[in-house]
This record gives structure tokens, sequence and C-alpha cells, in this order.
């Protein structure tokens, strides 16, 4: 084998995923215990998510070792070829280029960025400060080696076992750390389309995804007042979800005009779908999160009504809303509006 380096490398990448589902076994194995419906829903929506998106994964890995010059010298596929597909290609980089270059195709890719920036940052962050939950850098990390989606899942399924503590909540550092990140999370988001076929594309990918990675490194929860909190969860979702729409809008504006019309581009979104494996992978993602957090909505809110009343009205809207807005305009609304419900709740019953 000539470039062994290459396949260690890509060995280590399963290997990581092997160590990260190890490293949460513990609130997983608590998960599994609970016997909630919840969680047991999102376990099954974890399993199937990553069914779809590493379809495409591998189909990408076929994809791009058939477009490598073993190939094309009709090699036999062996431990030799593979070094050299491996040593002479950037899967990371090739994929996210692939997907990021073209108004259609960053259309589908934002919203995954968008997404785990504005939304699942927060939300892990908060709820996992509020529930102690352990570990919550590595469902992070889980999520972009594996999928956003399947990881998402994952951590839902956790939250339902892990009742949450009234007065444990991020600190007002946490607080702080986390708003810069979203901030300068999003800026990565809003310049990628733009360094997409420059040598600045994987750098500001690269600090993208570490950045949102420190407001989930172990730290002491804060003891004080749940109003308190709230109105740094209410101001940081609801920064989110605007942040999330304007760039959204922009896009879709773009996407108009170069095809014409709404039914144009809704047509363009399903050919780019299909139309490369990285593609494939990451807009299946993109859907599948759709799902699980419409899902979450429904869950959620039934899961705290009480005396048999009926889903609130807002909370309807934002799940019929969730196609059209996009999750990481939706998601952010209904988390502050549950946040400033639980509130209320408090004030009530106080």
């Amino acid at each position: 084998m000539d470039y062994p380096v290459d396949v260690a490398i890509l060995i280590s990448y399963f290997v990581l995923i092997g160590s990260l589902l190890l490293r949460i076994q513990l609130p997983l194995a608590q998960c599994l215990q609970s016997k909630q419906f919840g969680s047991t829903l999102f376990i099954v929506g974890a399993f199937v998510s990553f069914l779809f998106t590493w379809y495409y994964m591998f189909s990408y890995f076929v994809h791009s070792y058939n477009e490598s010059d073993r190939v094309a010298t009709n090699e036999p596929v062996s431990l030799n070829s593979i070094s050299h597909w491996l040593h002479n290609v950037s899967l990371f980089d090739d994929a996210w280029r692939t997907v990021s270059n073209g108004n259609i195709q960053w259309l589908w890719s934002q919203q995954i960025c968008m997404f785990t920036v504005g939304v699942w940052t927060p939300f892990l962050a908060i709820e996992g400060a509020r529930r102690r939950i352990p570990y919550l850098w590595a469902f992070m990390v889980l999520g972009q080696v594996v999928a956003i989606s399947t990881a998402s899942a994952l951590f839902f399924a956790v939250v339902f076992a892990f009742p949450q503590t009234d007065l444990a909540g991020p600190s007002r550092r946490l607080a702080t750390t986390l708003f810069i990140c979203v901030f300068g999370g999003m800026i990565t988001v809003v310049v990628s389309p733009f360094v997409a076929v420059s040598e600045e594309f994987l750098p500001n990918l690269l600090v993208m995804h570490i950045l949102l990675v420190f407001p989930l490194l172990p730290s002491k929860p804060a003891i004080y007042n749940y109003t308190q909190q709230s109105i740094y969860v209410v101001g940081i979702y609801m920064l989110s979800a605007g942040a999330s729409l304007s760039i959204c809008v922009h896009q879709w504006i773009l996407c108009f005009v170069e095809t014409g019309s709404i039914y144009g581009t809704l047509i363009s979104m399903v050919d780019i779908f299909f139309s490369h494996p990285a593609q494939s992978s990451i807009s299946a993602d993109v859907a599948w999160v759709h799902i699980l957090c419409m899902v979450w909505m429904i869950v959620d809110r039934l899961s705290k009504i009480k005396d048999g009343t009926s889903i609130p009205l807002p909370a309807l809207a934002l799940f019929f809303l969730t196609p059209i807005l996009t999750v990481s305009v939706t998601m952010p609304m209904y988390l502050a509006y549950s946040e400033l419900t639980a509130v209320s709740s408090k004030h009530h019953t106080s």
C-alpha cells in the first residue's frame, strides 16, 4: 500500500464516530431505561435519519472513487487503489464546495448551517445546563461527523430522560459565550457562498465548526432566578430566528432571480437534491432536521399539556409554517414561545 497514512485517516474518521457514541453512552442508556414515548420515538428517528443520510454518504464515497484516476487506468479495486484515491482527493473540502457553489445548492445547504449555528447550539447549551446532561460537546461533534439530524434526534431523546432543574441553567458567562459564538457562526454562514471557490473556503468552514463547540465545553451551571434565565434564552432564540430569516429571504430572492419563479425554484431544488451524492446527503439531512423538529414541537407541547387541553394555536402555526419559513426560523421561535409559556406558568403557580 503506497499511502497508508491516507487510509489511516479515513479509518480514524469511523473510529471517532464510535468513540463519540461510547462517550454519550451513559445519557443514551438513561434514555433507553426511561422507556418514555418521546425518547423511544426520537431514537427511532435518529436511526432512520442515519440510514437516509449515510446511504448518500457512501454513494458519495463511491462516486468520488469512480471519478478518480485509478478507475481511468482500469486498476482493480484494492487497498492500494483506495490509498491512491484518498491521497488525491479531499473528501470534506470537495463535498462542502459542491453543496455551497450555486444559488440552489446553497439554498439547501445554508439551512443545515443556520440550524446548527442558531438553533441546535443554543438548545444543546441551554437544555444541557438545565438538565445537567453530560458531554454536550460530543453531541455537537457527532452531528458534524455523522449528520446533524441524527445527533439532534439522539439529544431530543435524551432530553426526555433528564428532568429539568428549575434553578440550574446557563451562567451569564455561558450566555455571553453563546451569543458571541452564534453571532460569529452566522457570519461564517453569510460568507460561505462568497468564498466557495476560493482558498478561504476551508478556513471559514473550520471556524464555523470549531466556534460551535466552545459553548458546549464542561462548565458549572449557574443558580439564579428562572425568569432571569429566560431573558437570555428568549433573546438568543429570537436573534437567531431574525438572522436566519434575513439570510433565508436573501437567498430565496437570488434563486427567484435565477429561475424566474417560485415554481421554477422548487423544481430546481428537487433536481439539485439528486444532482450529486454529496448534495443528496446534506439535503436529506436538512429534510430530516425539518421532520424531527416538527415532531419535537408536537411531542414537547403534548408533554406539557394538562387536563386534556388542545395544542395552543401559536405552536400549531409554527408547526405548519416550518416547511415554508424553514426550521431555522420556526424552531427558535417555538423554543422562545415555550420559554415564555413556562415562565408564565411558574408565575401563575407561585
